[in-house]
């Protein structure tokens, strides 16, 4: 039995990338389960990644939250 922390986790994450499809933050066509697991893997990343305990913002969970959705937002492309 998973643990109860993490009950409803994926359909709660899916429910906020549904949202944000809705509201024109990510592609219509984007396969929402493909982003899901890309963006735990960005969390899994950010916290427990290469650097991830030297990384400047590595103690502030706004700047990794801001860090990981502008990632799964924007890609690592340039935003001019």
């Amino acid at each position: 039995m998973p643990c109860r922390s993490t009950q409803g986790r994926p359909a709660r994450s899916l429910a906020f990338l549904a949202r944000a499809q809705r509201e024109g933050l990510l592609d219509p066509a984007a396969d929402l389960e493909w982003t899901r697991r890309v963006y735990y893997a960005l969390i899994g990343e950010a916290l427990h990644g290469p650097g991830a305990d030297d990384a400047p913002d590595a103690q502030n969970p706004d700047a990794l939250a801001t860090r990981i959705v502008n990632t799964l937002l924007y890609g690592a492309g340039r935003r001019d």
